[in-house]
């Protein structure tokens, strides 16, 4: 069980860092949008960090519910501590 613990743990920690590289670009988009006026797609700098923001949101809750599954059937498996 610790190795699918593990395995998970790994999982939400890439997909974390997937998310911030995702929304890294996003925002250096929204950035040069604003700061050239190119009027890509979205020119509201606040539309990108809004989008960031549920996204980490929903991203946190995602990490946390999966990581309490796993605890709690470790748990149940093999006793406290």
């Amino acid at each position: 069980m610790q190795r699918t613990y593990r395995r998970d743990r790994r999982f939400i920690k890439g997909l974390a860092i997937i998310w911030s590289a995702a929304f890294g670009a996003l925002l250096l988009v929204g950035i040069v949008d604003q700061l050239a006026g190119l009027q890509w797609v979205f020119s509201s700098i606040e539309l990108w960090l809004f989008l960031g923001f549920i996204g980490g949101g929903v991203l946190w809750l995602f990490t946390t519910l999966v990581a309490k599954i796993n605890l709690r059937y470790v748990r149940q498996t093999y006793g406290p501590d």
